[in-house]
């Protein structure tokens, strides 16, 4: 695959709130140690475990979710699992609540491009939509959610440029929405060490 054909996708407000959350959680565990070393008390160590599991959810929750196009396939990366959907499979594209992946078996959201809203980028307009967005697609009237300038609405817009230019080339498969299913992984060992950090956080915490 040409890596030219690959596009990543991911929030300019996920990058933000993760670098903000992660300054937060690093002070406070370097307050923590501080005050393990100045005290002489080792035990008050054990509060770096739920920092431990603070900064791992900023990671899952916010930075790690991602959109990923290529010519085979959209990839979701979303908290804790992540959906590939063929193009073959794909059927619609939505935007009412974020950038959703529609199959004959159900739809897919991606956390990466939700719709405008309090926490998500807020509408800016085709002025300031993504760079891999041609002029030719920068006019026209949409619905808030579908509008340049913001996640859902860039991304429905590349998602849609690249299906309809690989229909055009013939090089996605007819009739095969039906039998081909999205692959969905969920993510064992997040989910695994969150429930480990969060079992210990409790009795880590009456410790410190």
């Amino acid at each position: 695959m040409d890596e030219r054909d690959t596009l990543v996708f991911r929030p300019t407000t996920s990058i933000v709130l993760s670098v903000s959350g992660w300054a937060l959680i690093g002070l406070g565990g370097a307050t923590a140690v501080g005050y393990a070393i100045a005290l002489g008390e080792p035990h008050r160590l054990w509060a770096l475990v739920p920092v431990a599991l603070l900064a791992l959810l900023v990671w899952e929750l916010f930075w790690r979710p991602r959109v990923v196009v290529t010519d085979a396939d959209v990839t979701l990366v979303n908290p804790f699992h992540t959906v590939t959907v063929a193009w073959s499979s794909l059927i619609d594209v939505d935007t009412r609540f974020a950038l959703t992946l529609v199959t004959p078996q159900r739809r897919y959201r991606a956390a990466a491009a939700p719709a405008p809203g309090p926490l998500t980028r807020p509408i800016t307009g085709a002025a300031s939509a993504h760079p891999a967005i041609g002029p030719a697609d920068r006019d026209g009237g949409r619905r808030a959610s579908s509008t340049l300038g913001t996640d859902s609405g860039d991304l429905a817009v590349i998602v849609r440029d690249r299906w309809m230019r690989l229909a055009e080339a013939e090089r996605i498969p007819l009739g095969r929405a039906d039998a081909q299913r999205a692959r969905v992984r969920i993510h064992l060992a997040s989910l695994a060490t969150v429930v480990a950090l969060l079992t210990a956080s409790l009795p880590a915490i009456a410790l410190a």
